[in-house]
C-alpha cells in the first residue's frame, strides 16, 4: 500500500484538465499563464466548465470542492 500526504500546491493544473481562474466582481476570467496553483484557489474543469475550490494534490489525485 502506498500512502501520499496531501500538497496543497501543484503545479500545471493543466495536467488535469484544469485552467486556473479569477472571480471578477461575479465575472470568471481564464488565467492560463498562472502555473501554480494553492489551496484555496479558483479552477474551471475544462470539460464541464465547472468553477471549483483547490483543495490539495493527494498521490495522481486533485481534490477539489464545488465553488459556491
Amino acid at each position: 500500500m502506498i500512502r501520499s500526504s496531501l500538497m496543497d500546491a501543484v503545479t500545471s493544473p493543466s495536467r488535469w484538465g484544469y485552467t486556473p481562474v479569477d472571480l471578477f466582481f461575479g465575472e470568471v476570467r481564464e488565467r492560463p499563464d498562472r502555473v501554480v496553483v494553492h489551496k484555496g484557489e479558483l479552477l474551471r474543469h475544462d470539460q464541464t466548465g465547472a468553477i471549483v475550490v483547490f483543495l490539495g494534490r493527494q498521490g495522481a489525485n486533485l481534490l477539489t470542492t464545488k465553488a459556491d
